[in-house]
């Protein structure tokens, strides 16, 4: 055997070897012994994993969507992002500083658990290490219906009996407390017994048999425990993941000094998390109340689709409740069924009256008597609507329901519009306005996919060639003495007539003109046929005197200056930030949106600046002599997850809407001239600005040069002051 070959050879098995990484010098580092791959005995004989529904719903987790047009796979990317999006709702949230509700562990836990034992499962069997034994503990409870009968979450519920004895299915992680007797019903079974046997052949079998059902229980806890371990670890979070570590860490720390030390198995992991990490139930409940509250039935939805988009949070509800604390018919009326039978219009009323004798008997007629007040029977009214399916006519909401729901949206203070759009239509215009973003926002960044892929030390080695570059170009500050800076205003303007002499000023030869008779000649006046020529144009005369290139402020609509110099940005800004601190449902939403602490206060940053051109490292104010605070940087980092709450929730609306100009009742509007122009053009506007674009070609052109001077200094300043940033997902912030 080569060396090369034994030393391939040793790395393979040195993973499995404990003192290999560790040694037994006091010092040495303690690797995590935390299971986060899979455990080796589920591998193949060449060391790679097999697919599961259990692997397959990892992998989906972080999938990359393919955006190339060229990808075979990107025509199914709308169904890779669905995929996606259902296999990490399947994660906890759940941590020792900010535990969630009781009740979405528990839903985590069912769903979590059948896939564990089915992946072991599937496994043994495709490496053929299924033995006997285990072929028959990994057999189907007769207690599974079949799927026809159950909903998702009874599946769930039932599934793991579809997969293995009860003699597992109830106790996966330890033994149970009557398992010898459930080993010795299963073994007396198999050989035809009645009872333990006394001949001493019959015994040896029989206790052989017993030990081999307990062995192979021992193989499988132990695989199904190394599972769910790894499968709990990489369906939480970053911090839940440091915190199942160390109560990994501290389990071993107590029992290392014991001879017989306990197993660490999944219930040490449960145990914390229900102690720790979990709560009540109260804000579950709240949150579900409210979703149930805005639930707005879209036009063309029928009444059997709109009846059973309650069942699944209604049901959700009475699990937070408790199955043994079933709910009243009032306090059903308030949860649901009064917000139901409020969304039905008078047709469909009246259709159900009419015929409700033809398809119900006169008891079940009177359980729905009251339906109209939300009071009825759950199954018959949902007889009746599937009885009279085809009768209805398609939906769209009356005057009764617009009333209701104009006065339940004033009730609970919703910000945002009735929305009647179906689901599919609103994740279309949902899917278009992320790729007009995402087109946005790569023509704003051309070469941000280009650099996102560089390593870093391209990066550096880019880094350094621009600063080089940049000091080759650019004079030294220290030459410029204080009798020689530039004297061209345009560097006064920009603080920049310091970094150079005046003889060495890049503006210098803009100074003189390439056409010295360009623009003397006066432009010739064309006159407009819309406009009587004897009538003074006074707005384009004030304009020109005050903004050349007739821009206007966008925060306040006056000619005489532009937004960064806007007397009314101060004002508004602070009217504003006052008006949504009053704002209760506005508060309360953001304090549900931004449940951790870093990212409030980089929310509240962004808010602050609302207006101001700012860094796109660390999120403040840009100036002459700006750098970047490290404690700055690090709230900036959380920019892009409150940018996407933002946009997904009815803040940037609120906010957007509150920082608007509003007039004050002393402010003097703008003049509109009254007269035959007014009529002929829009609101008289357009005759001036026509007149004060002929008279100003000239000053355009004259300027032309000075403007492409501007931007050149202005990408040259951006390598003389500091370098840019480096390509990240912050370029896409527009702080303007």
């Amino acid at each position: 055997m080569s060396n090369s070959q034994q030393i391939s050879d040793l790395l393979k098995v040195a993973k499995d070897i404990p003192i290999l990484h560790t040694g037994l010098n006091d010092t040495a580092i303690e690797y995590s012994t935390y299971p986060v791959k899979e455990h080796a005995q589920l591998l193949t004989s060449a060391g790679k994993p097999i697919s599961t529904p259990l692997n397959s719903l990892l992998t989906m987790r972080n999938i990359k969507i393919p955006t190339d047009r060229n990808d075979p796979n990107y025509k199914d990317r709308s169904l890779l992002e669905t995929y996606k999006k259902n296999a990490l709702s399947l994660t906890f949230r759940g941590t020792r500083t900010a535990p969630v509700s009781r009740v979405e562990w528990e839903e985590y836990y069912l769903h979590l658990v059948p896939l564990v034992i089915e992946h072991v499962k599937i496994l043994l069997t495709t490496s053929k290490n299924l033995t006997t034994t285990m072929r028959k503990l990994y057999k189907a409870s007769s207690d599974y219906i079949g799927d026809a009968s159950l909903n998702v979450e009874q599946r769930s519920m039932l599934k793991v009996k579809s997969l293995c004895l009860p003699l597992l299915a109830d106790a996966p992680w330890t033994k149970g407390a009557q398992e010898d007797d459930e080993i010795e019903k299963i073994v007396l079974e198999e050989m035809s017994l009645a009872a333990v046997p006394t001949d001493a052949d019959e015994k040896r079998k029989y206790d052989n048999l017993v030990v081999q059902y307990e062995s192979a229980l021992t193989l499988l806890r132990e695989l199904i425990n190394h599972t769910f371990l790894r499968a709990v670890y990489h369906t939480s979070g970053r911090q839940a993941q440091s915190e199942y570590k160390e109560v990994q860490r501290t389990f071993v720390a107590k029992n290392s000094l014991k001879t017989n030390p306990a197993v660490f198995t999944a219930e040490d992991i449960i145990d914390y998390v229900k102690k720790n990490c979990t709560c009540d139930n109260s804000k579950a409940l709240i949150q579900m109340k409210n979703s149930i509250s805005s639930l707005i039935r879209y036009k063309g939805q029928d009444l059997i689709s709109w009846f059973q988009t309650f069942q699944p949070l209604v049901n959700k509800y009475q699990k937070a409740v408790g199955l043994g604390n079933p709910l009243d018919e009032d306090e059903l009326k308030t949860l649901w069924k009064e917000h139901f039978a409020r969304q039905i219009t008078v047709n469909e009323r009246t259709v159900m009256k009419t015929f409700q004798a033809a398809h119900l008997s006169t008891q079940d007629v009177t359980k729905i008597k009251n339906n109209a007040d939300g009071k009825f029977d759950d199954t018959v009214l949902y007889k009746l609507l599937s009885s009279l399916a085809t009768s209805f006519e398609t939906y769209n909401p009356d005057r009764t329901i617009m009333i209701y729901l104009k006065q339940h949206a004033q009730a609970l203070r919703w910000d945002h519009k009735l929305d009647f759009r179906p689901p599919k239509e609103k994740e279309k215009e949902q899917a278009k306005d992320d790729s007009k973003e995402s087109s946005t926002s790569r023509e704003r960044h051309p070469n941000k996919r280009k650099n996102k892929h560089e390593s870093k030390s391209d990066r550096r080695s880019s880094k350094t060639k621009r600063t080089r570059m940049t000091d080759k170009r650019s004079p030294n500050p220290k030459r410029a003495k204080s009798d020689d800076h530039c004297r061209r205003q345009r560097c006064k303007d920009r603080g920049t007539h310091t970094n150079h002499t005046h003889s060495e000023c890049k503006f210098k030869e803009s100074d003189t003109p390439k056409h010295p008779n360009l623009g003397k000649a006066p432009a010739n006046k064309q006159r407009n046929s819309k406009t009587n020529s004897s009538q003074p144009t006074k707005n384009a005369q004030a304009s020109k005197g005050l903004n050349a290139n007739g821009a206007k402020c966008y925060i306040c609509n006056q000619p005489d200056h532009l937004a960064n110099a806007c007397p009314s940005k101060g004002k508004i800004k602070a009217g504003a930030q006052a008006s949504l601190y009053k704002n209760k449902s506005f508060m309360a939403l953001w304090q549900r949106s931004f449940a951790d602490s870093d990212q409030q206060k980089c929310a509240t940053k962004l808010l602050k600046a609302w207006g101001d051109d700012l860094c796109p490292t660390c999120m403040c104010e840009i100036s002459f002599d700006h750098r970047c605070d490290p404690n700055d940087i690090a709230i900036a980092k959380h920019t892009d997850t409150v940018r996407n709450v933002l946009r997904s929730t009815q803040l940037l609306d609120t906010i957007q809407s509150a920082h608007a100009y509003n007039r004050d009742s002393t402010e003097k509007p703008e003049p509109i001239s009254m007269g035959p122009n007014f009529f002929l053009d829009a609101e008289g506007q357009g005759n001036d600005e026509d007149d004060e674009s002929n008279d100003d070609k000239s000053e355009v052109t004259d300027t032309s040069n000075d403007n492409s001077s501007e931007g050149e200094e202005n990408s040259d300043r951006s390598g003389e002051d500091s370098d840019p940033p480096y390509p990240s997902d912050e370029d896409d912030y527009d702080s303007s």
